[in-house]
């Protein structure tokens, strides 16, 4: 690629810099990072340390900001995935909200939980295949952009290690998987936000 496309490129991007910057809606993180379109970020934390919660955030917050995001949902089910959504909003416990639509009489405070979480999530598009390749994902924002008329945003992985690869070494493996959603930031010109956690044979927190 001559100089001259990369500049001309650069000044399309700067330009559009509104729709292709990834504001995480968590102000201390956007006052001092930069996230764009063409970057693969991750998320790194332990299991149970709110990976997902942040994720959810993350795309809600671009969502209500009219950008499209495509949502991998590797490791949580779509029953699982909405009814947390719906406990961050109404403050209720899985119990509870499981509890009255069980019985077919959510409450008042619930309907409207359920109302917000439609609008939050209104240019959020969810896929709950188990095990994908990258080739599938890949396939998942094409047809997005087909369907849609318009890419993805964001792409978020929940998480790096359910996408399934040719190797059998883990480590060989997130290493393929991890360069493959890089091509795939630069050339669908979106951001790729992948979830990881440590290998349990790193040990545990303190070391």
């Amino acid at each position: 690629v001559p100089i001259e496309n990369v500049g001309e490129r650069f000044k399309n991007f700067a330009h559009n810099f509104d729709q292709n910057r990834i504001l995480t809606g968590i102000d201390s993180l956007d006052k001092n990072l930069i996230l764009t379109t063409g970057m693969l970020v991750g998320l790194l934390g332990a299991p149970s340390s709110a990976k997902t919660s942040i994720a959810n955030n993350i795309a809600e917050n671009l969502s209500k900001a009219g950008l499209p995001v495509l949502y991998e949902s590797l490791d949580m089910g779509d029953n699982l995935l909405y009814t947390r959504l719906l406990s961050r909003y109404s403050g209720y416990s899985m119990e509870k909200i499981l509890g009255m639509y069980k019985d077919k009489a959510p409450d008042q405070h619930l309907l409207q939980a359920y109302a917000d979480v439609m609008e939050g999530f209104s240019n959020v598009q969810f896929n709950f295949k188990n095990g994908p390749l990258v080739d599938d994902i890949e396939k998942d924002i094409i047809e997005y952009r087909e369907r849609l008329g318009k890419s993805p945003r964001l792409v978020i992985v929940d998480y790096l290690e359910k996408i399934r690869s040719e190797f059998s070494d883990q480590t060989a493996s997130s290493g393929y998987v991890a360069s493959r959603l890089s091509d795939i930031s630069k050339k669908y010109d979106c951001c790729v936000l992948t979830l990881l956690q440590p290998q349990k044979s790193a040990g545990d927190p303190s070391e």
